[in-house]
């Protein structure tokens, strides 16, 4: 199934999951599949590096009440967050859980999975201002 968006014409536009991931490559939201999943990178991205147990509980009430938007994807996110809660005991683990979410969902929608690198994840996700 496609995700449906509206073109700068006013047109429906329906995007394949493929495509919405194409456009998260890309910084782009052209549909609510590739803003979720821009979202979900970005937060995770910009956690403490090692958060508190009151952060680590916020962290968690995120990303299993987001809601998935991937009408597109076979709402693999909900799936998988129901399996496998996300790992919120430092930045590095909740990158990876992350990858382990869209590999899944990757998989589920005939996409290769991509090899997680933290450090490729960091560079990627993050902006190098210092903040936090």
């Amino acid at each position: 199934m496609a995700e449906d968006s509206t073109d700068p014409s006013g047109k429906k536009r329906s995007y394949s999951f493929a495509e919405s991931l194409a456009a998260v490559d890309r910084n782009a939201a052209i549909d609510p599949c590739s803003a979720q999943w821009l979202l979900i990178w970005m937060y995770g991205a910009y956690v403490d590096e090692h958060p508190s147990v009151s952060q680590q509980r916020h962290i968690e009430v995120f990303y299993t009440t987001l809601r998935d938007m991937c009408t597109n994807g076979k709402q693999c996110y909900r799936r998988f967050v129901t399996e496998f809660p996300p790992r919120c005991d430092s930045r590095r683990s909740l990158l990876g859980w992350i990858q382990m979410a869209e590999n899944s969902c990757r998989i589920q929608n005939d996409l290769p999975p991509r090899p997680f690198s933290y450090t490729a994840a960091m560079k990627r996700w993050r902006y190098p201002d210092g903040y936090l």
